[in-house]
Formats: structure tokens, C-alpha cells, sequence
């Protein structure tokens, strides 16, 4: 019942949200919906996404398309998308308060410049090969986790508040 009830109320929000928007802009709203509802058949993967956590998403994430939702143990949701070729994962808590952001990539010209020199300063015959960039809620600094590499080594370096740590080295 509360299922339906959800459903129904997503609906009639997205059917006034178009209506509204249509005399606007269409394409818009089609990229809002598409993002909200894909990866599942009729919506079924947000069908138990609490509408606090669906504004929280679209305002943070407004043109966003191909969301994948996913349930998470009665804890709250995660939604994955892709944008500009790297992933980003999106945590909220039950009641529609956001946890944490992760973007993914392997560019290293994406990292800011002080988190780049403070890594390559140390590790300069390393090559990064994946970031992981994770903002938290209640805490200021974004924190980052580096993947460098070397002939013999693979290390993953934590960076935050200028302070870097390394975490893990495998050896090759």
C-alpha cells in the first residue's frame, strides 16, 4: 500500500513537473526523468526512494541521466551514474539526509594542483592511475584516495587537509 501510494505521489510530482516545464523547456524535464527512472523497468529501482532523498539528488545532481538506484539494507540508498566518462556514487541515509559523494577517474590532470604536487613530490617515479575523490557530510575537506604504480609497487595514498598518508602498497 505504501508502495503504490509512493509511486502515485512520484507520478503526480513528475506529471505537474512536466507540465510545468513543457511550456519552458521539454528537453529539460526528459533528462530529469530519464535520470531518475532508468535502469529498471516502470521506476522499479526507485520505487522505495523517499522523495526527501529524490529533491536532495536533483538539486545537487540536476541534469543527471541514467541513475541506477539501489536499496541499501534498510540504511538508505545509493545512486550510480556516469558523468563525463567517470563514475559517481551518491550515499543518503533512510530519511533523505546525503552521506557521502565518490567520483571516480583516472586522470590525474582532474586532481586539484596542490593534491597532484603533494603526491608527485614524493612518489615522482610513480604514475597515478586512479582517483577516487569522496566528500563526506559534516566534514569540510574532500578527502582523497590516489592510485600510483611504479614497475614493482602499487601504493594508494589517502590526501586530506594537505596531509598525506600512504594505506595500502601490493607489491607487483
Amino acid at each position: 500500500m505504501k508502495t503504490n501510494l509512493l509511486s502515485a505521489l512520484i507520478w503526480a510530482f513528475l506529471s505537474c513537473y512536466a507540465a510545468t516545464c513543457h511550456a519552458q523547456k521539454s528537453s529539460t524535464f526528459n533528462n530529469i526523468e530519464k535520470g531518475i527512472l532508468s535502469g529498471s523497468k516502470k521506476g522499479e529501482g526507485i520505487r522505495h526512494v523517499s522523495l526527501d532523498v529524490l529533491r536532495d539528488f536533483m538539486k545537487r545532481f540536476p541534469l543527471t541521466t541514467d541513475v541506477k538506484w539501489k536499496r541499501v539494507e534498510n540504511d538508505g540508498y545509493i545512486a550510480t551514474f556516469i558523468v563525463d566518462s567517470n563514475e559517481t556514487m551518491v550515499a543518503y541515509k533512510k530519511n533523505g539526509t546525503w552521506e557521502y559523494t565518490i567520483r571516480r577517474y583516472d586522470n590525474e590532470k582532474m586532481l586539484p594542483v596542490e593534491v597532484r604536487a603533494l603526491v608527485k613530490r614524493t612518489y615522482y617515479d610513480y604514475t597515478i592511475t586512479h582517483i577516487d575523490e569522496i566528500s563526506f557530510y559534516e566534514q569540510e575537506n574532500t578527502t582523497y584516495m590516489v592510485i600510483i604504480q611504479d614497475d614493482k609497487k602499487i601504493k594508494t595514498i589517502r590526501v586530506c587537509n594537505g596531509e598525506m598518508e600512504e594505506t595500502h602498497q601490493l607489491m607487483k
